[in-house]
């Protein structure tokens, strides 16, 4: 609207051009004041806007007071009108950094979180985690469940991949049993009568008769080989048909005289199967990640026809235990605590063993660290102890005779390298190579007599060594579902895996073992010695893990035993796990 003269017209502030002409009447006046009031309408629409979008992407901190909860990227407020997002994280230039959006100033400017070229903390990020970023130049919420800032592990959202990494099944229970022989020694010392010329005969005192032991055989490097009489005589024999007689010795004392006595020393012997561990060994690979994480855990087990006794046994493992991160979570340590239903620690040679006993296993401690990351793949390293806290194994009699005891000594060495290929936010491989080392053994003792007191005692006979065994695990799944961050359902993801467990021996099973000299000759008595020498199986796992709202996640897997059967150390396990992530 122009003037006569060609120059606008201004009206309540507002420039009006226009070649036309108008006249100002009564219907004029109308039309302006409707156009007036839209007008206003939208400055006062345009700027509510404008506040409410200033809020929007403002700090958690900044939100009014009268909102209940501010959450990061989450609609907030009584009636659930505002929204509170994160502070914007910087785009990195550091090597094994997330990139990440940031926000620009109006006019060109950076944000102040923008200034810096090295990794900026995450939001909720705290000061040790910020200085390790600095220093490593990774920033640590790609690989940890509860990062506060664009990645969410648990329900798979953020712009990383390697927060699609779920937990391994695992497949591993050790090295089985032992099929050893055990001995009770008995001893005498008594005096000889000769029967026969070269013949002795050993009246032991009671009232079943004379003639107890007597000697079978010439007098060879000064000592006769001896039989024992049958029943009834007041000889001590073991309790139990599974013993049988392995000889004994003669040997006359003193100057050789007619009054000095014979020390007598007889053995019977028995087979028995004699486990490395009632528990079975642990190794890494059981429902973890090679990537640092924040978690308590609890494992189950059952594996099926453990050959821990001749028939095998049923054995239902319960693994609770935790990890904790340090180092700005790019480094973490790992506790478990093991115990299970399984074969008692004290044996009886008779085959009467408790086969569902409570028996509390060797503590596991892992300690991991990321070596090398980018967005897609992550290289840890780091070893894993195993401590012995499990009772020690015990062979007794059916009388109570205690015959071998080997003692929980070892402790176990196991170094480790870890990796996680994540090409997209749904599909992922793992692989963790590991080698478990015995780094002490354990000491075997065996029940011996004293001839002149008849006390029996335990003897060290030797140390035996676990075989050192190499694991190598590979696995691989797929989110077949998978939420976005914003549904509130309780089931956010199903994700199948698959995998395969290689465990393989690098040396021959080690052998302890004691003699008896009889004549010359050395008569094993006690040998302890593993059922399979050396061990190579192959066992896979197919699973499924559950992701839940709430933090958590669930799996359950079973492992099976592919060909090899003879070192194949149970049938078939059943797994189930549960991850709460903090």
């Amino acid at each position: 609207m122009k003037a006569k003269d060609g120059r606008p017209v201004r009206i309540n502030g507002i420039l009006h051009h226009s070649n036309r002409v108008v006249r100002w009447g009564p219907k004029m006046k109308k039309t302006f004041s409707y156009h007036t009031s839209v007008g206003t309408l939208v400055l006062a629409l345009a700027g509510g806007l404008n506040a409410t979008l200033a809020q929007a992407q403002a700090p958690c901190n900044s939100v009014p007071a009268k909102t209940t909860t501010c959450k990061c990227g989450q609609w907030t407020g009584a009636a659930r009108q505002q929204r509170c997002n994160c502070p914007p994280a910087v785009q990195s230039t550091a090597p094994g950094s997330i990139p990440s959006m940031g926000l620009s100033v109006p006019g060109g400017d950076q944000s102040p979180l923008q200034s810096s070229p090295s990794v900026a903390p995450a939001p909720g990020q705290s000061a040790s985690e910020q200085a390790a970023a600095l220093a490593t130049g990774m920033d640590s919420s790609q690989f940890n469940p509860r990062s506060r800032g664009q990645s969410d592990q648990l329900t798979g959202r953020g712009s990383d991949n390697l927060s699609s990494a779920i937990e391994f099944q695992g497949d591993n229970f050790g090295t089985g049993a032992g099929e050893s022989v055990v001995a009770q020694v008995f001893a005498y010392s008594l005096p000889g009568d000769q029967i026969f010329p070269g013949v002795f005969a050993f009246d032991v005192p009671g009232d079943q008769g004379s003639n107890d032991v007597t000697t079978n055989g010439p007098f060879v490097n000064g000592s006769y080989a001896v039989d024992v009489a049958d029943d009834p005589t007041d000889a001590d024999k073991p309790q139990g048909s599974e013993f049988i007689y392995a000889g004994g010795t003669a040997t006359q004392t003193g100057s050789g005289g007619p009054s000095d006595p014979f020390d007598i020393r007889y053995a019977y012997t028995s087979g028995v199967r004699l486990p490395s561990s009632v528990t079975g060994r642990m190794k890494l690979a059981e429902n973890v990640s090679p990537i640092p994480r924040n978690r308590v855990f609890f494992n189950y087990s059952s594996f099926n026809n453990v050959p821990l006794t001749a028939q095998g046994i049923t054995v239902n493992r319960f693994t609770p235990g935790f990890e904790k991160t340090f180092f700005g979570k790019l480094a973490s340590v790992e506790l478990r605590t093991p115990f299970a239903s399984t074969l008692d620690s004290n044996i009886f040679t008779d085959g009467s063993t408790n086969t569902s006993k409570a028996e509390f296993g060797n503590i596991f401690l892992a300690f991991k660290g990321i070596l090398l990351a980018s967005d897609t793949w992550a290289i840890s390293g780091g070893t894993s102890l195993s401590l012995p806290t499990a009772d020690d194994n015990r062979v007794f009699t059916r009388g109570g005779v205690e015959l071998i005891r080997v003692k929980n000594q070892a402790v176990h060495i196991m170094p480790f390298l870890g990796g996680v290929y994540a090409p997209s936010s749904r599909f992922f491989t793992q692989g963790i190579l590991q080698v478990d080392i015995d780094a002490n053994g354990n000491d075997v003792l065996a029940q011996r007599q004293d001839a002149t007191t008849r006390v029996n005692s335990l003897k060290s006979i030797g140390t035996f060594h676990d075989s050192t065994l190499l694991y190598a695990d590979l696995g691989m799944g797929y989110w077949m579902l998978k939420r976005g961050p914003r549904d509130r359902s309780f089931l956010q993801g199903i994700i199948p895996t698959v995998e395969a467990h290689w465990t393989r021996s690098l040396n021959k099973a080690d052998l302890v073992s004691n003699t008896m000299d009889i004549q010359g000759s050395r008569v094993p008595t006690n040998v302890i010695q593993p059922v399979i020498s050396q061990l190579d199986v192959l066992n896979m796992v197919g699973g499924c893990a559950f992701q839940f709202r709430n933090s958590s996640r669930m799996s359950i897997g079973y492992a099976a035993p592919v060909g090899n059967s003879q070192d194949r150390v149970s049938d078939g396990e059943w797994r189930a796990t549960w991850n709460k992530f903090y």
